[in-house]
């Protein structure tokens, strides 16, 4: 679902309170979670220096993969404590992040509007379509890719953060790499 601007999705929108909920309710989370994730970075096999995707990369690691005490995720601590910090469309929204399919996917098709990607999931033999930002588009230089995608409230399809490519012989390096962390679901 659209709000206010055009071009902003409330998927896009929501993250600051998440994180500003994630906060109020575990102080220190992020400072905590930093050795974890410097751990995660490692399965990427990328020398990821760029501030910004691993700013991205962080916030879609924290909130999916993250567990504090007691908990499966931060989204999974959102999704069931929600009812009195967000909207029923926050709510909805949650509960998409939270249904993300994480995969090896290899790029079948841009659209001509160069809008949409056309992936062949190769873990779970489906193929979707993805709404793809416009800074992606020129970035696009290798035919696999792994990327967690989510559901918007519209049913279309995004990419949850970062996606990073590969060569088709870098498959099963990422497939033991990621292996507990692959799943389909986008219901």
């Amino acid at each position: 679902m659209k709000i206010k601007n055009k071009d902003q999705y409330l998927e896009n929108n929501i993250i600051p309170k998440l994180l500003n909920v994630i906060n109020k309710h575990f102080p220190k989370a992020e400072e905590k979670s930093i050795p974890y994730f410097a751990k995660e970075i490692e399965k990427y096999n990328k020398d990821i220096t760029d501030k910004g995707i691993l700013f991205y990369l962080f916030i879609q690691w924290f909130l999916l993969k993250y567990k504090p005490k007691g908990h499966d995720s931060l989204m999974s601590f959102l999704s069931i404590n929600s009812n009195r910090e967000f909207t029923s469309l926050e709510i909805n929204a949650i509960k998409n992040m939270q249904n993300y399919r994480c995969s090896i996917f290899k790029i079948r098709n841009i659209s001509k509007d160069n809008k949409t990607l056309f992936l062949e999931d190769t873990l779970h033999k489906d193929s979707i379509e993805v709404n793809m930002p416009e800074m992606v588009k020129n970035n696009i230089t290798k035919k696999i890719i792994l990327a967690i995608v989510a559901k918007r409230l519209d049913g279309s399809l995004y990419f949850f953060g970062p996606f990073f490519g590969y060569d088709e012989k870098e498959i099963p390096l990422l497939k033991n790499n990621f292996k507990d962390d692959f799943r389909k679901e986008n219901k």
